[in-house]
């Protein structure tokens, strides 16, 4: 029974090709053989300012030939030739297939067709008319009979091609009854979970490595878990050894090794969970999400569930340097709507964000995961594994109304109970808050009673102090708001005045 056997078609313009994501996705397909995708190239040679021959005159076939693709080509206008090279394409499991059709822009439009004039502005009343005259539109609202007659006759295609696959799909259904429940899972929207491995108290880990062995359980239990890393596997600590790398010798892999290409991976991942039946996850640097944001920004408007694994996630990076080490990245993924980001503290956390991330449905989430060891502490709060669901929890509780609360992310929660214990005449509250947009959107009672009202509050995170203000003082902040340095992470920290006895300073100041 061949159930999923069908074509991926795209369609792209002289633009498309010129952006560099199309670069890294058309350089893997040809790498990975995918002869079952096929791109039609309107080739019509225009752009928003005018000829394509003012900044792009490269040959696209022999771009596309050296990616390893089947160039074929035609005219926009002669459909039999369409279907023949469309054909051609199918005929070619090997390679991707290129059909570039050359076109006209605008055409029938007397005045502007070929014509800059025409993209992506109107033609306006008078060349409307003209180009309904010149084509033989006979009045405002006219569908073509030859159109008319021919989805007439394409419907029925379509209606028996759907009924001759809901038979197979059936007849499989009923022979294979595991693979059916496998099916009916996958293409669910339920909410999914898997059971996640245990981390002893005391024990140092970085949260990246404790994200590895979460990785390797929820791969165990959803089979259609997807994904991989841009050149990263190792850094980001991803690597799944079970399921197999996925390449042109072996399509049941499920790890992809992605390339250099950040952006090309995130917009694959869109894709793949487009697609449906199959959970994506993608990973690279924190630091790259630069590379990757629009496509992470697409995932948040279309509401689509990839999961980003960002790693090596502040300064403690260390010796990489101020190109590597992360500093606005923080706020700036904040900043997009929909996309919900989870800054674990130790291995535990990690442990419920990857539960979080592969629970959510509606959106991306980014696992902003540290390079450095953190130690597993001990929550005051005894229910903190469903508390944490709302965004933050409380992690050391004060004896009696707190003087100051401490908010903390990601690897400063261990710094910030470290400033508690140094602080001798203030009763401190230390909240883990592990996604501040998510604790946002919490009713004001669960708010106040996670970081009470009227009470000092101190916010520290090692990254850029944006947002936070709603939270503290500006002078209650500490942050990092500047390029960091080469060197050991804890000496990096050190010399940028980020410390344990930097955080006493500002609890102490009032």
């Amino acid at each position: 029974h061949k159930i999923i056997n069908h074509y991926t078609y795209t369609l792209v313009g002289d633009g498309c090709l010129q952006e560099g994501v199309s670069a890294e996705a058309s350089s893997l397909a040809g790498h990975l053989k995918l002869g079952k995708l096929i791109a039609f190239y309107d080739s019509n040679k225009i752009t928003i300012d005018g000829s394509t021959d003012l900044s792009f005159t490269e040959d696209v076939a022999k771009r596309y030939e050296a990616y390893g693709w089947q160039v074929l080509k035609g005219s926009m206008y002669d459909f039999d030739e369409i279907a023949r090279l469309v054909s051609e394409a199918k005929a070619e499991t090997s390679k991707p297939s290129l059909i570039i059709l050359s076109s006209i822009i605008g055409k029938g439009a007397p005045n502007k067709q070929g014509s800059h004039s025409v993209h992506g502005a109107p033609l306006g009343a008078e060349e409307i008319a003209a180009a309904r005259q010149a084509l033989g539109i006979p009045s405002e609202f006219y569908v073509a009979p030859e159109a008319t007659e021919y989805f007439a006759a394409k419907r029925q295609e379509w209606k028996k091609a759907h009924s001759e696959w809901q038979a197979l799909f059936d007849a499989w259904s009923k022979a294979n009854p595991e693979k059916r429940a496998e099916w009916d899972a996958y293409f669910s929207a339920a909410p999914k979970s898997f059971t996640a491995p245990s981390f002893a108290i005391g024990e140092k880990i970085a949260t990246r490595t404790a994200s590895n062995k979460v990785l390797v359980e929820a791969a165990r239990a959803l089979p259609n878990l997807v994904g991989g890393s841009a050149d990263l596997q190792s850094p980001n600590a991803v690597a799944l050894p079970e399921v197999g790398v996925f390449s042109d010798k072996n399509r049941n892999g499920r790890y992809i090794h992605f390339g250099i290409r950040e952006f090309g991976m995130a917009a694959i991942s869109n894709g793949i969970q487009l697609h449906g039946g199959l959970r994506a996850f993608c990973a690279t640097f924190l630091v790259f999400a630069d590379y990757l944001r629009p496509a992470l920004r697409l995932s948040a408007l279309m509401k689509q569930p990839v999961i980003y694994v960002l790693t090596h996630d502040s300064i403690y990076i260390g010796e990489d340097g101020p190109t590597h080490q992360p500093v606005e990245h923080l706020a700036s993924l904040r900043a997009i709507p929909n996309v919900r980001v989870l800054r674990p503290a130790d291995a535990e956390e990690t442990a419920l964000a990857w539960k979080m991330a592969v629970e959510r449905t509606d959106g991306p989430t980014v696992l902003a995961l540290t390079r450095q060891n953190v130690p597993v502490f001990t929550k005051a709060d005894p229910d903190w594994q469903e508390t944490i669901k709302t965004g933050a929890y409380i992690v050391k509780k004060s004896a009696g109304k707190a003087d100051v609360v401490i908010i903390a992310t990601g690897s400063e929660v261990s710094m910030a109970l470290s400033a508690a214990e140094k602080v001798q005449d203030k009763k401190i509250q230390v909240v883990s808050m592990m996604s501040r947009e998510l604790f946002e959107q919490q009713p004001a009672a669960i708010r106040s009673a996670i970081v009470p009202e009227g009470v000092r509050t101190v916010v520290v995170e090692a990254g850029s102090r944006q947002g936070w203000e709603g939270w503290a003082k500006r002078e209650d902040i500490l942050s990092v708001d500047r390029f960091g340095e080469s060197g050991p992470g804890d000496k990096v920290a050190e010399h940028l005045g980020f410390t344990v006895d930097a955080l006493v300073k500002i609890i102490n100041r009032a």
